[in-house]
């Protein structure tokens, strides 16, 4: 058996990583919640920054005995 057919099937045992399902607002609801936040007087609330900024993706951030302010 070549070397690059033993690779294939040693790695197939491997588990695979799941496929994230990423799923896209319509653009007039965009657009709706970008007037509603341009017009609000409050910032937005701590939980809508951090998935912003792409925080809640790094599993050091997710962590629950992590304590919050």
């Amino acid at each position: 058996m070549p070397l690059a057919q033993q690779w294939r099937w040693a790695l197939s045992f491997l588990p695979q990583a799941p496929m994230t399902t990423t799923t896209h607002p319509s653009k007039e609801s965009v657009r709706e919640w970008l007037e509603r936040r341009t017009w609000s007087p409050e910032p937005p609330p701590p939980d809508e920054i951090r998935q912003q900024l792409g925080w809640n993706l790094i599993p050091e951030n997710r962590r629950p005995d992590r304590n919050e302010p």
